[in-house]
């Protein structure tokens, strides 16, 4: 099980991004891991994902890869779908327009 992780890049213009490459969770945006109303489950997946985060609080996540199980108890493992399932790609950006942005909590 091996899994590389950058995270707080620094870019030009306030931007920063957090990637991933390896066993890891497929993304969320901020907005759903944040909050307590309710649960948005990630997917455990064998491949890459990446965060942008920029001025203003604008956010893009995107990643893909193969799906698989997290196995084991003493010695951590992945297990990838035996059948080649289709693989599962996510993206998207968080979208926030005046008042109800500034109610939110």
């Amino acid at each position: 099980m091996i899994t590389l992780r950058q995270r707080g890049m620094p870019f030009d213009g306030n931007w920063q991004a957090d990637n991933g490459l390896g066993d890891l969770n497929s993304p969320d945006i901020a907005m759903a891991r944040l909050q307590p109303r309710f649960y948005l489950p990630t997917a455990p997946i064998q491949g890459l994902s990446t965060e942008w985060r920029g001025p203003s609080g604008l956010q893009i996540v995107g990643g893909g890869g193969v799906p698989g199980l997290y196995d084991g108890i003493v010695v951590p493992n992945f297990r990838t779908w035996r059948a080649p399932p289709p693989l599962p790609a996510h993206s998207g950006r968080p979208h926030r327009s005046g008042r109800w942005a500034d109610r939110w909590s």
